[in-house]
């Protein structure tokens, strides 16, 4: 996963920098603790967590660890640094958006986790999302979860990283659905640093090395599986080859389909039916009539409309949140003709007046 985020422009590799600041923060609070250095770790999850909402989680990881470092020399005095440092971190994420609003920061607490709402908890998909997120990405560092330490001491960060697993985890439960691809590890990237201390810690020097470099060609292999076209080409043909040089319009519900044509067919216009996973019942009662004037626009320039297998997965899917409105307006004004191309799976739409 580390070396995969070092490889996309994406936010999670520079999020990844700011979580070892933060890590490192929580290095110097267990050498030495005080209240300016455990205030120093608050500012340095803080700012993770600006760059990346996810930050919001590493105080779980960072106070845990820095509890386990000092238990055995300080016993329930080490409560004192972690304490202070996830008071902070709380009083951070509540007092800079009060303090900022004047200047026009709209920014608040519940906007960082709105997002949770706008997801499907299915209970299969959890151990899904640990398998996806944590175990393929991760491999094979990720095997240390099931590697109880001999050492007293270490034994302590091991119970602190487990700890720590239950929000990631829960994380991940509410964005790597099934229907969803992987994430490939993004949000479980800080997770690398104490699973590597841990491998480590128990290793044998040249075991150590040898970890290292299958860490790297695991990463390497899941760069090069990830970057494979013939997929995306494939089901590109097979909508080429069901439209037979028609002007069409799929109706997509998978983001790999969206990356197919964006990539392979980037002039190809397509409706993607994400937009449902925001609108209630009557916010899909709402955009109904927004959406017919647009299906009459795109008949009259003549294109064929497609509903991709996966679209009509996912308005099942979010059926229970957006109410059947969405799939009787479908069923009301459209008959359905199955299309099989290759991975291409769908039903044309044909309009019934």
């Amino acid at each position: 996963a580390v070396f995969f985020f070092a490889t996309v422009v994406e936010y999670h590799g520079p999020f990844f920098g700011t979580a070892g600041l933060a890590f490192w923060c929580m290095a110097r609070a267990a050498q030495r603790p005080s209240p300016a250095r455990a205030l120093a770790l608050a500012l340095a999850t803080y700012f993770a967590a600006s760059l990346h909402a996810t930050g919001h989680l590493l105080p779980s990881l960072t106070c845990a660890w820095l509890l386990a470092l000092g238990f055995p020399s300080l016993r329930w005095r080490a409560l004192v640094a972690p304490c202070i440092a996830g008071a902070a971190h709380v009083a951070l994420l509540f007092g800079v958006p009060a303090l900022t609003r004047a200047l026009g920061n709209a920014a608040s607490p519940d906007a960082q986790a709105a997002f949770f709402t706008m997801q499907e908890f299915a209970p299969l998909d959890l151990p899904l999302g640990f398998a996806r997120e944590w175990l393929l990405a991760f491999a094979p560092l990720s095997l240390v979860l099931f590697w109880r330490p001999r050492e007293p001491a270490l034994r302590l960060e091991w119970y602190a990283l487990l700890a720590a697993c239950v929000p990631y985890a829960l994380l991940s439960w509410s964005l790597n659905t099934g229907h969803n691809p992987s994430e490939c590890g993004a949000y479980w990237l800080p997770l690398a640093l104490p699973a590597a201390r841990l491998a480590v810690a128990q290793l044998p020097r040249a075991a150590a090395v040898a970890l290292v470099l299958v860490c790297a060609g695991t990463g390497l292999w899941q760069i090069a599986r990830h970057d494979e076209p013939a997929a995306q080409r494939a089901w590109i043909a097979g909508f080429d080859a069901a439209r037979a040089g028609r002007p069409a319009l799929p109706w997509i519900g998978h983001s790999s389909e969206a990356a197919a044509l964006l990539i392979e067919r980037p002039d190809q216009e397509y409706l993607a039916l994400d937009f449902l996973r925001t609108l209630g019942p009557a916010g899909v009662q709402a955009g109904v009539p927004q959406l017919e004037a647009q299906v009459d626009a795109w008949r009259r320039n003549g294109m064929d409309l497609y509903l991709t297998a996966s679209a009509r997965e996912l308005i099942g899917l979010l059926e229970p949140r957006t109410g059947p409105g969405f799939r009787l307006w479908l069923e009301r004004e459209f008959e359905f003709e199955p299309v099989e191309s290759g991975p291409f799976r769908a039903e044309r739409l044909m309009p019934r007046r």
